[in-house]
């Protein structure tokens, strides 16, 4: 029928190409008739077909079928042949080939009737790419331009902010990343997602610098956005029981972290939050409150199966009790309190032992590393670096 053959052009072939193939074929033959139909023709059925061919592109990237996601972008790319390109550079990215994926991003940037919203897309994807390539200033060079774009879409603007945000922290720009991650919060169409990242990361730096409050406000705005990912959310759950060790009662720090375990996204990375920042802060606590708290974090993490994320934890607070200006006695009472809590958790086990010898370490008069021998050389190597301040640094080789 030429009304279905017709949509079928029209979907399939560029308005361009359609125009060349009817001004070469007569004007009253079958084809000629077709074509002609088809420039008359809307593209909803193409963008039927392209919606789902960029579905299945998308499964198959997610699966790691980066061959199968890159021959059906070759279909893709008869109709659309820019979003083509752009999912190419994501099976790229996502097979981890970087470089070809800057590559192709390159190419639709620099297409000069690309659509705005997908150079916007292409450029912060770009920018991610440079910055795990160690091309900071690009990374910098590529938000940047979506920032100042006029008319890139708010969710590019407002994630871009929160990327070079990220990149700044790195660079150790910390006015300029706050400088972002505040635009994006006065945004009045930022996206929930973004902004809620932009408050975690700003909570994180308030609590670097020991504004507890401001860090506890930030987290509990970002948990108040209903939109965000279930990633975000989990982030900002665990995060809420740091800054809450200065500021509210034991009691209320538990509360919160039992919602974080009960609430959190089980599968997240993030679900655990980071237990060495909950740590130091415990320790900036009187010696008096240690074990109450150890005793009741510990079968949390270990309830919830993420006690080797604890253990994590457990091992770089040995670094702080170095630096930290603790005597012996206030150390052996944070390595009592974590022997008695940990001692049936098979996952602690190696922490606890690094704990024990490098507490021995800080003890011995004069300094020596004796201790550490009880520890697998491998296990020796990690803890060593974390006491630097009692042992010195150590020589190389």
């Amino acid at each position: 029928p030429l009304r279905l053959v017709a949509r079928f052009l029209r979907a399939w072939f560029p308005v361009e190409k359609l125009q060349q193939s009817a001004s070469k074929l007569l004007g009253t033959s079958r084809a000629a008739v077709y074509c002609q139909a088809a420039l008359l023709t809307d593209n909803s059925f193409e963008r039927v077909i392209n919606t789902n061919l960029v579905k299945e592109i998308r499964e198959k990237i997610d699966a790691g079928s980066f061959d199968d996601a890159i021959a059906l972008a070759d279909e893709l790319s008869v109709s659309d042949p820019l979003k083509a390109l752009f999912y190419r550079a994501e099976a790229a990215w996502y097979s981890g080939d970087l470089v070809l994926a800057v590559t192709h991003y390159a190419s639709i940037i620099e297409t000069p009737d690309a659509p705005a919203d997908l150079k916007a897309n292409t450029l912060v994807n770009r920018g991610v790419t440079h910055r795990q390539l160690g091309n900071t200033d690009a990374a910098l060079a590529d938000y940047t331009t979506v920032i100042t774009m006029s008319d890139a879409p708010a969710d590019q603007k407002a994630q871009a902010l929160v990327n070079r945000g990220v990149a700044y922290g790195l660079l150790g720009d910390t006015d300029a990343a706050l400088a972002d991650y505040t635009a994006v919060m006065r945004m009045p169409d930022a996206p929930a997602e973004p902004k809620a990242k932009a408050l975690v990361a700003r909570g994180f730096f308030s609590w670097g610098d020991e504004e507890w409050q401001a860090s506890l406000n930030d987290f509990e705005e970002a948990l108040s956005i209903p939109e965000v990912t279930s990633e975000s959310r989990t982030i900002s759950l665990f995060a809420l029981s740091v800054p809450m060790v200065a500021l509210r009662s034991q009691q209320d720090v538990l509360a919160a972290l039992t919602t974080a375990f009960e609430d959190g996204d089980r599968e997240s990375q993030e679900f655990g939050g980071t237990p060495n920042d909950l740590l130091a802060m415990i320790l900036k606590k009187g010696p008096s409150e240690w074990a109450d708290y150890v005793a009741a974090i510990t079968p949390l993490y270990v309830q919830h199966r993420v006690a080797e994320k604890l253990g994590q934890g457990i091992t770089q607070s040995i670094q702080y009790l170095d630096e930290g200006g603790f005597s012996d006695s206030q150390r052996g009472i944070w390595n009592d309190a974590w022997q008695t809590a940990g001692k049936d958790c098979d996952d602690l086990q190696i922490p606890l032992e690094c704990l024990d010898a490098a507490v021995d370490v800080m003890k011995s008069d004069p300094p020596t590393d004796r201790p550490l021998f009880r520890l697998p050389l491998e296990i020796r190597q990690l803890v060593r670096p974390l006491l630097n301040n009692t042992l010195g640094p150590a020589e190389d080789g």
